[in-house]
């Protein structure tokens, strides 16, 4: 959960500024919605791609081909920080819902969501309710099946909990819930005290049958990612949390002054190990990072960033330089998870924002990409806004596909 345009906190600035925002409740709006004069030029483009994704459609069903046709992003939805994990033929996303901050009203809790065909979704069901020290905002939850069961992660302030830091008596924290259905109900293991410290927590199953947590938090000073071994079923971290990345130098996509490094989500294939990462420097954007361990040490990707969009007005108030092409409409793509697509291979999820003027609205809606694997293990996506058609099923499984589940806890 990054801050946008509009004040949003980014939950990575300094310590301090966090907490004292955090207790108070001052949280801005997400995204304002459009004048009428932008909104007017924003419907001519949104009602041709809907035109060209019916006549595609219609082609299909003419040829008798298989194919799955999407467009960027899916007006359909409001959310931020998505996951989707695929169960039965069915997806399921949780993510953070509205309302976005106590400006839209109190939280109702961490939502779930459920779609047949990554376009159509249902009304979010709230399965993790308010209660004891987490109270307010439920950011970023995660879905994690694992032996059978599954566990849902949740990120609040720790409302009266006992400090997890020395000297912090009031932070952002990672909860943990568990269910026999992925709907629930889900009971929550934590609740005198979280889980980990941070924000956007995620989970990873290594192939020795241990259970990682990421969270973005700081680390002497400095904002991270941190890795924690976990026991699940007893919901408790195993041991001090190790740093895996930090922020970037002040030059770099992810570094700057108020900069940090969020939304980490971590699977292996072919014996590498990846984190997916986000950063707003320049708007919000996905950086890749690789180690041989779960504990690193991990290297970023030097083809960073992989993925995602940049805002002027982001670029202004960062102090970074603006390098997006004209015709992007886009401002903000980030902070997700891969997923097992239509065709049988990894895609990845998140949010997507468009840039003031350039779309429908200035809200965050769901943005998906195939992932492509190239010869030397690197991660290519492609940012698309334009009706997309891929065939299904692809001619090659991914390595890591299989019918159910999350990347994160298959355990290869």
């Amino acid at each position: 959960m990054n801050r946008d345009r509009h004040g949003v906190l980014s939950g990575r600035e300094h310590e301090l500024k966090r907490r004292d925002v955090l207790r108070f409740g001052v949280l801005a709006g997400a995204a304002l919605a459009m004048g009428p004069a932008v909104r007017a030029e924003a419907e001519p483009r949104a009602e041709a791609e809907l035109r060209a994704e019916a006549e595609l459609g219609g082609a299909e069903a003419a040829a008798g081909s298989k194919t799955f046709t999407y467009t960027n992003p899916n007006w359909k939805t409001r959310v931020r920080d998505c996951q989707i994990v695929k169960l039965d033929g069915t997806y399921y996303m949780t993510g953070t819902f509205p309302p976005f901050g106590p400006q839209e009203g109190p939280s109702p809790g961490a939502k779930i969501t459920s779609s047949t065909d990554l376009k159509n979704w249902t009304e979010p069901k709230v399965v993790v309710e308010p209660a004891n020290w987490h109270r307010q905002l439920f950011w970023a939850p995660e879905i994690f099946p694992y032996k059978g069961k599954f566990y849902l992660t949740f990120n609040c302030p720790a409302i009266g909990a006992a400090p997890l830091k020395d000297g912090v008596d009031f932070q952002q924290s990672a909860g943990l819930a568990v269910a026999d259905a992925i709907m629930g109900p889900y009971r929550v293991i934590t609740q005198d005290r979280p889980l980990a410290s941070g924000n956007d927590a995620t989970l990873f199953l290594d192939s020795d049958g241990r259970v990682y947590l990421y969270t973005a938090d700081g680390f002497n000073g400095r904002g991270a990612i941190l890795c924690h071994e976990v026991d699940l079923e007893k919901g408790v971290a195993l041991g001090a949390a190790e740093p895996a990345i930090f922020v970037g130098s002040d030059d770099d996509w992810d570094g700057g002054k108020g900069v940090g490094v969020e939304g980490p989500t971590v699977f292996k294939r072919n014996g590498i190990y990846y984190m997916l990462y986000a950063s707003w420097h320049r708007g919000y954007e996905v950086g890749c990072a690789t180690a041989k361990s779960a504990r690193g040490p991990w290297t970023k990707c030097a083809g960073n960033p992989i993925y995602g969009a940049q805002d002027p007005e982001w670029c202004k108030q960062w102090h970074s330089t603006y390098a997006q092409a004209a015709n992007i409409p886009f401002g903000q793509v980030a902070h997700g998870s891969p997923f097992f697509g239509p065709d049988e291979r990894l895609w990845f999820c998140c949010h997507g924002i468009e840039q003031k003027g350039k779309g429908r609205d200035e809200a965050p809606h769901l943005v998906i990409a195939p992932m492509e694997f190239r010869s030397d293990a690197s991660i290519a996506m492609q940012l698309t806004w334009t009706p997309q058609t891929v065939p299904v099923p692809a001619p090659q499984r991914d390595p890591l596909w299989r019918k159910s589940g999350s990347p994160a806890s298959v355990g290869k």
